[in-house]
């Protein structure tokens, strides 16, 4: 497949570290560093093609090229892609159209598809976008495009912070243990961390956020038609996906936007799904999956009440007797919490009422969250925090900068200190408690010897019975 391709293209050339282009090509020159990474560093590229689901085996190699053309007989439209990877594997090979953009510039719909289309016609496997945009997953891409564009063509999306984020997780892990290699992977890190790079945060709502809250607020109706609630909704998803990333490089570790599998494989069902609740009940909701953590970390923003809502949920242990001591296990794992603007919640089984205090509250007296007359253990609990954001909740870019500052404040304050628990292990029952096999009934006081255990009487017969060595004068 590979040999078709390269025999279409009509220019194109290696990708670079240095490339020889003018300053002002910064999309040139990002794209010919990343994939000229990509060619020295292999288990780079596998670890960011593995998360698009594309196979990558062990022994296959890998080349990238920038600047490409191709020649399409019949075809009138030039299409010049920014880099094109081929993956070899024996007599086999994978093959993706590469499509950047940096600093403000964004992904358009045409463009996308006329690279798909391209992409069918040479054979390709796929189309491989990256900008400043996000996605949660590769497959859900930030630019919706007809489906009948990837029947038979895959479209993934990597934002730059991905990259970084990923090449800064394999020198943490060690993944990579060739030293020229992990130089290669740094320099690339500190090269997209340059401002002149193009890369840049995620730094605002899209432009229907404002507008939306504002209907929030007066009351008014919200459709499913209407384009800024689902800008908002897309929005909203890559707001979550920059801050999973952001925590992975804080915390070394890969952190993921947690997923039903419904919205995995259609990526429309979860923007549809979360119209639907902003239009209900005026809410946004995602789950954090940080690695090793109690729970998930829930996120949310509620539109009416211009609030940012966050909060762990744990299993209430079930080997304690009363109510009390299972709400002081959790309050102990928080005593060194400093903060007094936490919420308690106990969720209790059946049909009963929620109870909710605050920990200052419930650290004076855990009987405070308790139904009187209740004797029935808590279920789970919830540690919230709820940050009234008032009017820097409709601001494109303050509500991002709150989201930005307290995920990351509450997981130290909260989701450090947690402990999810676990049954104790089972214990031996004691020889007094059962009868032996001798009818020696319960409490018998007799000894029990095991064929492998030897007295101190034996021992020294043995020793005596061991013949004496000669001993050898001079």
């Amino acid at each position: 497949m590979n040999n078709s391709i390269l025999a279409k293209m009509k220019c194109g050339e290696l990708a670079r570290l240095n490339p020889t282009v003018p300053d002002s090509k910064r999309e040139e020159r990002a794209t010919s560093i990343v994939l000229a990474t990509f060619r020295a560093v292999p288990d780079f590229a596998k670890a960011m093609l593995s998360e698009a689901g594309v196979p990558t085996p062990k022994r296959s190699r890998i080349e990238c090229y920038t600047e490409v053309g191709f020649e399409i007989h019949g075809s009138k439209k030039a299409v010049r892609p920014d880099g094109l990877i081929v993956m070899e594997t024996g007599k086999a090979a994978w093959c993706a159209l590469v499509e950047a953009k940096t600093g403000t510039a964004l992904l358009k719909r045409e463009q996308c598809e006329d690279y798909l289309v391209l992409a069918r016609e040479l054979g390709a496997d796929a189309v491989l976008t990256i900008s400043n945009q996000y996605s949660t997953v590769p497959s859900h891409h930030p630019v919706p495009v007809s489906k009948s564009k990837t029947r038979k063509v895959g479209l993934f999306h990597f934002s730059w912070l991905a990259l970084m984020s990923k090449a800064s997780l394999l020198i943490e892990s060690r993944e990579v243990d060739d030293p020229e290699q992990a130089f290669l992977l740094r320099e690339l890190i500190r090269f997209l961390e340059h401002p002149a790079s193009g890369v840049s945060s995620f730094t605002r709502m899209a432009s229907g956020w404002s507008a939306v809250c504002a209907k929030v607020k007066q009351g008014a109706s919200l459709r499913k038609s209407d384009p800024d609630v689902v800008d908002t909704v897309t929005s909203w998803h890559q707001l979550i996906r920059y801050l999973a990333l952001e925590l992975t490089t804080s915390l070394s570790q890969p952190v993921h936007v947690q997923l039903p599998r419904k919205h995995v494989r259609d990526p429309g069902a979860r923007v549809g799904d979360e119209v639907d609740n902003v239009i209900r009940h005026s809410l946004l909701h995602s789950d954090i999956n940080i690695p090793n953590a109690a729970s998930l970390l829930m996120l949310g923003a509620d539109l009416r009440r211009r609030t940012l809502n966050l909060a762990m949920r744990l299993t209430a242990p079930t080997d304690r007797k009363r109510a009390p001591a299972s709400i002081n296990w959790l309050v102990r794992q928080l005593r060194d919490v400093e903060r007094e603007d936490l919420l308690i919640r106990v969720i209790w089984p059946r049909r009963l009422a929620d109870t909710t205090g605050s920990i200052g509250e419930v650290r004076n007296d855990p009987s405070c969250l308790i139904h009187s007359g209740l004797r029935e253990l808590p279920q789970s609990f919830e540690v919230i925090r709820v940050i009234d954001l008032a009017g820097k909740f409709g601001g494109v870019k303050t509500f991002v900068e709150s989201c930005s500052r307290e995920l990351p404040l509450f997981y130290k304050d909260v989701g450090e200190h947690l402990r999810a628990w676990v049954p104790p292990p089972p214990k031996l029952k004691r020889h007094a408690e059962t009868k032996n096999e001798d009818g020696d009934a319960p409490g018998s006081s007799k000894i029990v010897q095991t064929p492998t255990a030897v007295t101190e009487q034996e021992s020294g017969e043995l020793q005596s019975s061991e013949p004496e060595r000669p001993t050898h004068e001079s």
